[in-house]
């Protein structure tokens, strides 16, 4: 019996890698080719918007017409929720109807969206637990004069102009 030389025993090594290669990449090609085409689209293609902050609208005497509060909404995912005593007494000191609080607190309910807009400053601590999530709202404050409104316009709770 002849014994290979040590040559072709690399050759076949490295034929047998190559195989390997190329087996493993059809399979992702052909097999798993359109989930990981699908994971690839949702990390490379997620668009956000981030809104300019609108400013102040003065009149020709510096007396402030129109402005703008950053104001935060709150949602809740109580199955995300790890202390619902903490979200609880959070939720109670900034005044929460009893009942979104027993909402919020029970883990059979997906989802709670707090009614109310908040100052961040009064919710930070809210804000940071997990399953409370926040989002920033703009709202504009119009001088006491009806008539501004017509002439400078309103705007959403999502930005967009209204009119």
């Amino acid at each position: 019996m002849v014994r290979p030389s040590r040559l072709t025993v690399i050759y076949v090594m490295l034929l047998v890698f190559a195989v390997a290669l190329l087996a493993q990449s059809a399979k992702l090609q052909l097999v798993e080719g359109e989930r990981w085409s699908e994971r690839a689209q949702a990390l490379h293609f997620n668009t956000d918007t981030v809104p300019a902050a609108r400013g102040p609208i003065l009149d020709a005497s510096g007396n402030v017409l129109v402005d703008s509060h950053e104001l935060v909404h709150l949602d809740v995912a109580p199955k995300e929720v790890r202390d619902t005593s903490q979200l609880a007494g959070l939720l109670r000191a900034v005044r929460v109807a009893p009942e979104l609080i027993q909402r919020a607190t029970d883990p059979k309910v997906k989802w709670v969206s707090l009614p109310d807009l908040y100052i961040a400053s009064d919710i930070a601590g809210l804000a940071s637990l997990r399953g409370v999530h926040p989002k920033t709202v703009m709202q504009r404050d119009f001088a006491t004069t009806g008539g501004i409104r017509r002439i400078v316009g309103r705007v959403g709770s999502d930005g967009r102009p209204l009119d």
